[in-house]
């Protein structure tokens, strides 16, 4: 019977979170975790502990990439027919924001802990270590929904980085507890168990009368732990990260890119109202996803505009992600073979074909 209501529960609990869209479950977790940040940074002003400094570094680091993903769904939702990849690129750059912002106050944090463990005979230490360790146990039940909504915060950002940009796809949150990693569960949380190690310790030494003398040293060997901890465990991350910025994960470059002239010729014939194809770029917006960007000139407004979208969903099909840049020229004001690019280097003209 117990049984047969535990699976009614699950079952349940389940279907109420597969009809969520995923843009709702990204906003629950950005309010969640708003409010957490809120409360860590309050509790955090009153009780002066170093430990939950390092926490609501954390919380903030997850904040950011959450807001920036809920804007770029927010901003493909409104804006569908007229999508770019600038969009998909905000969650992108949050994240790197905010990893720059958890490595910067890092090193801000650990110069206040060394700063105090010099000073702490006449610094502020921590007090109330018992409602820092509730807010610790608040800070896992948020994470446990977070979990079980968009699989915790590590899946949402290896999420953006493997062009699995549409968080929450998966609606059904046992397939995240099927597919649970303890490297994930570790990064989410080191610091807020060690936030409850900190903490019980330091009431258990104060029940049994230890001399004070000793436990203020507690929290701030604690907090230098936590951030040696949290960096170590960012680094393969930023690694990725880095190679993203730097575009360190081209290899190869498509075929048809190794022969622009002949590609270009082969659209000309294919598509009438393409008069020119120029300025191709090749770049990775995540480690799985490049973007060949290039100029199309159509002949006119008209035929240019009813040969876009086919043109669009040709390169798209054949050649993975393309972003078009379209141009548009008179035919009536120039003539039919002159130069529409002419080069500034009088060395080329031996070399061009048109007058």
């Amino acid at each position: 019977m117990c049984l047969l209501f535990f699976t009614t529960q699950r079952s349940s609990v389940s279907t109420s979170i597969l009809r969520m869209e995923s843009i709702i479950k990204l906003i629950i977790s950005l309010v969640l975790t708003f409010i957490l940040v809120l409360a860590e940074l309050t509790l955090g002003h009153f009780t002066h502990c170093l430990t939950l400094l390092v926490v609501t570094n954390q919380s903030i680091h997850n904040l950011i990439n959450l807001a920036s993903s809920t804007a770029s769904k927010k901003l493909e939702t409104y804006e569908k027919k007229r999508w770019t990849y600038g969009y998909s690129r905000i969650p992108v750059l949050g994240l790197i924001g905010s990893q720059i912002f958890l490595f910067s106050m890092c090193f801000a944090t650990t110069v206040e802990t060394l700063q105090t463990l010099f000073h702490i005979d006449h610094l502020d230490v921590m007090h109330t270590p018992g409602k820092v360790c509730i807010l610790a146990g608040i800070h896992f039940g948020i994470w446990v929904v977070t979990f079980l909504l968009i699989g915790g915060n590590t899946n949402h950002q290896m999420g953006i980085l493997s062009a699995m940009n549409d968080i929450g796809k998966e609606p059904n949150p046992w397939y995240f507890v099927r597919n649970f990693r303890i490297d994930n569960f570790f990064r989410d949380l080191s610091s807020c168990f060690a936030l409850m190690t900190a903490t019980g310790i330091i009431m258990l030494l104060s029940l049994y009368s230890v001399n004070p003398k000793y436990i203020i040293y507690v929290d701030p060997c604690f907090a230098l732990v936590t951030i040696l901890v949290l960096l170590f465990s960012q680094c393969s991350f930023m690694k990725i990260l880095c190679k993203t910025i730097l575009q360190g994960h081209i290899e190869s470059c498509p075929s048809f890119l190794k022969n622009k002239e002949n590609f270009q010729k082969y659209l000309i014939n294919k598509f009438p109202s393409v008069l020119s194809v120029h300025e191709f770029h090749h770049w990775y917006l995540t480690p799985s996803k490049d973007v060949i960007t290039c100029h199309i000139i159509f002949k006119d407004t008209e035929n240019g505009s009813s040969h876009f979208q086919e043109l669009t969903k040709y390169l798209d099909s054949n050649h993975g992600h393309v972003a078009i840049q379209p141009e548009f020229l008179n035919v009536e004001e120039c003539f039919e073979h002159e130069c529409h690019y002419i080069c500034k280097n009088t060395n080329c003209n031996p070399k061009t074909c048109c007058p």
